[in-house]
């Protein structure tokens, strides 16, 4: 058998002592004193420097009558070199169960307490690594957030004057401006007016990933209804059907749900503009034990060999 089995009387002699423990140990059975075992077979703690405590080895252990299981020793081999053993004792008892000695049996663990480890270390180097790209994460989004911010606001200002410049030549100057070039200041404010809301989108979207998550359970079809009577006033020479149904109260942060409606349904409404009798659905349905809250409308739509990257922007977030 592989694992190395040892036994014993009380006074020491040993009854048994098999070639495996001989080879695992390095040394055979000897004329020794069980308080001179660990010194005799370089027995040391775990942390290979400390003489084993000659009272504690599990054989001796054993032979007073005490059960140890998977004690980790430290053997100095005289030709393996350093190796790791671990140990189990019971006490031998006769018919009558009476105490006669110890038994110990032991297996050689060294390669698995090497690949334990080698474990340890890569678990250690790939949470400093975690550690280190998260620092680096975060300053990255503190860099990003403060790049949105600075871009965010200095492009207001020449927003505001392109669009105020703009007005000045359509107001004080319409009777010396012909249809054209006031058509073409009339493309240039909608073009300002465009460009600061992709701003305001561009700010709201940094709050966003700022913001704490404050959970509390809210009826999804109050946050709906709420978004579409702020739609209302953009859609109101437009015939559309709003189909919402019957949906669920869950446990969510109400201000950010609110603008996963906003941002939906307002693409909705974008991008159905061009149907004479526009449809946008709101539905819930089962899949796979859960509720799936979906958006659906009769719109354009997109090409689905993009569908992949359709969400990029928000993957990591």
């Amino acid at each position: 058998m592989a694992e190395g089995v040892i036994v014993a009387e009380e006074n020491g002699n040993f009854l048994l002592f098999n070639s495996a423990a001989e080879e695992i140990l390095g040394i055979g059975p000897t004329d020794t004193a069980p308080l001179e075992w660990t010194e005799r077979y370089n027995l040391f703690m775990p942390d290979q420097s400390t003489p084993y405590p000659p009272d504690q080895f599990p054989l001796t252990r054993a032979i007073r009558g005490e059960t140890v299981r998977d004690v980790e020793l430290f053997v100095r081999h005289p030709k393996a070199g350093n190796i790791t053993i671990s140990a189990t004792g019971t006490p031998l008892k006769d018919e009558e169960r009476v105490q006669r000695g110890g038994v110990a049996v032991f297996r050689d663990i060294t390669q698995r307490k090497l690949a334990e480890e080698e474990i340890r270390k890569l678990n250690e180097d790939l949470e400093l690594r975690v550690e280190q790209r998260t620092v680096a994460l975060e300053a990255s989004n503190k860099e990003l957030e403060a790049f949105t911010y600075s871009v965010a606001h200095d492009l207001r200002a020449p927003l505001r004057q392109i669009d105020g410049f703009s007005r000045i030549l359509l107001e004080d100057l319409a009777g010396k401006l012909d249809p054209e070039a006031q058509r073409y200041l009339g493309l240039v404010r909608e073009g300002a007016g465009k460009m600061d809301r992709l701003v305001n989108d561009l700010l709201g979207l940094a709050r966003v990933g700022r913001q704490e998550l404050r959970r509390q359970p809210i009826g999804l079809n109050s946050l709906v209804e709420q978004v579409v009577a702020d739609l209302a006033p953009d859609v109101a020479e437009r015939q559309i059907e709003w189909r919402i149904a019957s949906l669920p109260v869950v446990e969510c942060d109400p201000g950010l749900m609110k603008q996963v409606f906003v941002n939906l349904l307002s693409n909705a409404v974008k991008f159905t503009s061009t149907r004479v009798q526009a449809v946008i659905e709101v539905g819930v349905q089962e899949e796979n034990e859960e509720r799936v809250i979906f958006v659906r409308d009769n719109g354009v739509g997109f090409d689905m060999k993009y569908a992949g990257k359709l969400f990029g922007v928000f993957r990591f977030r």
